[in-house]
């Protein structure tokens, strides 16, 4: 009893101690431990605490939205309005799940205008029986388009003994070979060979895939692919154009960042393209096993035909099993 008396009377103390100045911090401690855990759209308990976000987007912590078009829904016709939901749709809607999933690469992102700790560059590996990379009597080769100054993911592939081919156009000179054992080719990847108005070198993925001796290789196992837009011009000569060798077959993993379009009322000839893509990739056993929208752009878009904002970039991994 008498400890029970001692206890009751410090908290009788400690009450009478808590001044207004008290209650408010301690009504701004909660606040901030909430604005701390607050979830954005499309992003679970498990992306925060993996990704270590303390602050990120925004100080108002939350998502800006703003309409993708100048023109109002009524200007679109359903069939172009249907045309963006399919889009939208295969973006957004996983229709498989790897079990046995791991994460490479990544490094902190660096804003000069907000304080963050997100970490960017890490790709999705599965790990399920059926793909390449998890059969350790098999050869592992990845593919890597798109560096800019991110070798993270390149290295950490790597190590972990994998033959990796780093492709990027745009960082001028750089070692053929990195310590790691990552070999660099100055080449980009799109829809023919090509050299663009910046002088860069652009190839196909057949082209590649035959210049680099891995043309009699019946798989591959890993394609990156963070190209700004150049995905859709791969995956376009890889599945409408009805030429190549469709050296995407050779692959059983996709790891891309997909960039949509906003100003839909100019661009819908492209998103009817990337439609057909969706519909060509899922006839070739292509399934979403993970999408989550850009960490780092922090505005989403009305799109016409939708029923709510959406980012217009995603971070996918897309899979394809290949029994033996």
């Amino acid at each position: 009893m008498a400890a029970a008396e001692r206890v009751r009377s410090a908290a009788c103390r400690l009450a009478r101690r808590l001044t207004w100045r008290g209650l408010l911090l301690v009504a701004l401690l909660v606040w901030a431990a909430q604005q701390a855990l607050l979830l954005f759209p499309g992003e679970t308990l498990r992306d925060r605490l993996l990704y270590r976000v303390a602050v990120i987007r925004e100080p108002s912590g939350v998502i800006i939205t703003k309409k993708a078009s100048q023109l109002p829904d009524s200007a679109f016709s359903e069939e172009q309005k249907a045309t963006l939901r399919t889009v939208f749709q295969w973006a957004t809607t996983p229709t498989t799940r790897c079990v046995r999933q791991s994460t490479f690469g990544g490094q902190p992102y660096l804003s000069s205008q907000i304080e963050t700790h997100i970490l960017e560059g890490d790709r999705p590996v599965c790990f399920d029986a059926g793909f390449s990379i998890a059969d350790p009597t098999r050869p592992c080769v990845v593919y890597s388009f798109g560096i800019k100054d991110d070798w993270s993911f390149d290295d950490a592939m790597a190590r972990f003994g994998c033959e990796v081919h780093a492709f990027d156009p745009s960082i001028g000179a750089a070692p053929e070979r990195r310590p790691s054992g990552v070999r660099f080719h100055p080449v980009g990847i799109g829809r023919n060979d090509h050299v663009n108005v910046y002088g860069w070198r652009i190839r196909t993925l057949d082209t590649v895939v035959r210049e680099l001796g891995h043309a009699q290789r019946p798989r591959l196992s890993y394609l990156k692919v963070d190209g700004e837009g150049a995905e859709f011009d791969m995956l376009s000569q890889q599945l409408l154009d009805a030429r190549g060798e469709r050296a995407l077959d050779k692959f059983d993993q996709i790891g891309m960042e997909v960039h949509f379009r906003k100003a839909p009322e100019t661009e819908m000839e492209f998103y009817s393209r990337v439609a057909n893509l969706t519909v060509r990739l899922r006839q070739r056993g292509w399934e979403v096993a993970e999408s989550v929208p850009n960490k780092i752009y922090n505005k989403w878009f009305h799109f016409p035909g939708l029923d709510k904002p959406a980012s217009h970039m995603f971070d996918m991994l897309l899979l394809r099993p290949q029994r033996v």
